[in-house]
């Protein structure tokens, strides 16, 4: 009987039939790939951005700026009229600053537009802390479009608000001898000195004004007992709250008295009576009347505007405690 040629011919045709299929699935599937890298609708986009002006501002102050931009459409289908926006944005939100018309564009089109403001950062809609300018395409997303987060563009750099003053109260407590406390408490005013002071979101306040009461009282280990007052004005000496604003978030003040300044104190001892004598905060080792290390700030928080805290200097026999509570201001 002569061998059987179907079996060969239908495993011969099955395998075409196979590789025919696998052919037009692996086009199938270039094409939809290809598909599916074609825009099927606009797509606005940022290419250029400039914004011209200060890199921080006071609450409360109304700064000038010129920006400039190129939006354009690199979508399969042509745009409606749309708005790009100059925006400050952090880790709360976003804020519009400037916004400006773009006409309808054609697939591959882009506009250029360029514009000037006058900002007034009030209370109540900004912050204080740091933000990123940005300019972003299809404002409020009026045009619909297949890809809604590629429309902002990053400048690059940051933009500060601060606080113009800083008010409110001090106090430190620390040893003399063993039984004898110094006090002293007020309130001071430290106003902005005017620049930035270094890259990173560093600006410097100056102590100008405000009044401390210096109070020593207590009794020694010999029996005396020590009672005396004494009046100080913090603005004699230069003095300095380092704020940061950028990403450290740190701040920092230091504050010295005078060595020259000294106040009475009495010192009345058992067989002996009373003794006064003129004592220095800085010959007793209290040289500071405020110290708050590096300190987290809490500005740029939702409705925080005050800095507030607790440092102790951690010397042995003779650490002094420092607080302060300083709200930040438009004004002094």
């Amino acid at each position: 009987m002569a061998p059987s040629l179907g079996r060969p011919t239908l495993v011969a045709l099955g395998v075409s039939l196979v590789l025919a299929a696998l052919a037009g699935n692996s086009v199938a599937h270039a094409t939809s790939n290809r598909q599916s890298s074609e825009p099927l609708g606009p797509d606005l986009i940022v290419t250029h951005g400039q914004l011209h002006g200060t890199n921080w501002a006071t609450q409360g102050h109304a700064e000038k700026f010129t920006w400039k931009h190129q939006t354009k459409n690199r979508g399969g289908k042509t745009s409606q009229k749309s708005h790009t926006s100059l925006e400050l944005v952090n880790q709360h939100g976003a804020v519009a600053l400037d916004t400006l018309r773009v006409p309808a564009l054609s697939p591959g089109e882009a506009q250029k537009g360029k514009g000037k403001f006058t900002a007034r950062f009030d209370d109540g809609t900004y912050d204080y802390g740091s933000y990123t300018p940005r300019i972003c395409a299809n404002r409020g997303h009026k045009v619909p479009e297949g890809e809604d987060d590629n429309n902002c563009k990053e400048l690059g750099h940051l933009f500060y608000l601060v606080p113009f003053v800083f008010k409110g109260t001090v106090g430190g407590v620390g040893s003399l001898v063993p039984g004898v406390i110094m006090t002293w408490t007020g309130t001071v005013t430290a106003d902005l000195e005017g620049v930035q002071y270094a890259d990173g979101g560093l600006f410097d306040y100056v102590f100008y004004a405000g009044s401390l009461t210096y109070t020593v009282a207590g009794g020694d280990g010999e029996g005396c007992s020590w009672s005396g007052t004494g009046s100080y004005n913090p603005a004699t000496r230069l003095t300095e709250l380092n704020t940061i604003f950028g990403a450290n978030s740190r701040y920092g003040a230091w504050a010295a008295v005078e060595p020259h300044y000294n106040f009475p104190v009495t010192v009345t001892c058992p067989g002996h009576g009373a003794t006064t004598a003129a004592i220095s905060p800085t010959q007793w080792g209290h040289g500071r009347w405020l110290d708050t290390g590096l300190f987290d700030r809490g500005l740029g928080d939702p409705g925080v505007d005050t800095l507030s805290g607790q440092f102790n200097d951690g010397h042995v026999g003779g650490s002094t405690t420092y607080t302060w509570d300083l709200k930040a201001g438009e004004t002094g």
